[in-house]
């Protein structure tokens, strides 16, 4: 599935849902839960996510995603064009290509989501055709924007022996 090849793009081997929840979308984490995620054992790295679907114009929709500035997440990134947001970066973003090509925007240029003004800092080019129309920004950015502070809608969890699933 889409879903799946997008998490295993990104370096992940496993997501943590709530429970109960139909659409990842509703999911609301506290995102203070990280460190005990990591604590388990089997696990190496965990990088929550903010991700949400949103109209930019109409006719037109996307998927915006807040990645936390430290993690692996940001890594997996195949970058086409650019660089990535600077550490504290508040007002930059980086495109998949479908939204770059579909709204004509490269490095340098703006683009406004929600009335907030953000710099275009790269355009990556995603294995699979989830990504292709998502913007992602820094993760606090995101929280603020959708007035949902410390909280993510997904964990994205590496392992120390993927192959082994029984050793978490």
């Amino acid at each position: 599935t889409a879903w799946r090849r997008a998490v295993d793009e990104r370096g992940a081997h496993l997501l943590a849902i709530q429970g109960g929840v139909i659409s990842v979308l509703n999911a609301a984490y506290d995102a203070c839960a990280a460190p005990d995620l990591a604590r388990i054992d089997g696990v190496r790295d965990v990088a929550g996510e903010l991700v949400d679907v949103i109209a930019l114009r109409p006719g037109y929709s996307l998927l915006v995603t807040g990645w936390p500035e430290a993690s692996f997440l940001w890594q997996s990134l195949r970058l086409q064009r650019g660089r990535l947001p600077q550490p504290g970066a508040r007002e930059e973003v980086v495109l998949g290509e479908g939204v770059a090509a579909a709204l004509g925007l490269a490095e340098g240029e703006r683009l406004s989501i929600r009335g907030r003004e953000f710099t275009v800092t790269g355009v990556f080019r995603p294995a699979g055709v989830l990504h292709n129309n998502t913007v992602i920004m820094p993760l606090p950015v995101m929280q603020e924007m959708w007035g949902r502070p410390a909280q993510v809608t997904v964990f994205n969890l590496r392992l120390l022996h993927p192959a082994d699933p029984r050793a978490v």
